[in-house]
């Protein structure tokens, strides 16, 4: 069985450093990924910061869960996801969630 942990109360306002500091601590307790959702109401962009975690957590896949298909559409997801993909060793993982505009958080207005 795989166990993961979802840093999202963790580290929502949290710095990158932060964020990495939390997937090193998790490796050893057991999860075999550290996955976070990007938000619609703003903050870092939660893809790049998965990328810079993924090289400091070796044996452990990085997650991103759900990405809003409202407003950007996953083909414009694309090259960004490969290349988190090719930083992380291909241990980049996504999820891709229908959305629509009331639920983007006034994205797009």
């Amino acid at each position: 069985m795989k166990i993961g942990i979802d840093a999202t109360a963790r580290t929502a306002r949290g710095s990158v450093a932060a964020r990495v500091e939390h997937a090193r601590i998790a490796r050893p307790d057991g999860s075999s990924s550290h996955g976070a959702p990007e938000h619609p109401t703003g903050g870092m962009d939660t893809l790049a910061v998965r990328v810079c975690v993924g090289p400091h957590v070796q044996r452990t896949e990085i997650d991103l869960a759900a990405i809003p298909t409202y407003p950007r559409h996953p083909v414009t997801r694309a090259n960004p996801v490969l290349t988190a993909r090719a930083a992380t060793e291909s241990r980049f993982m996504l999820a891709i969630g229908l959305a629509a505009r009331a639920g983007a958080g006034g994205a797009g207005r």
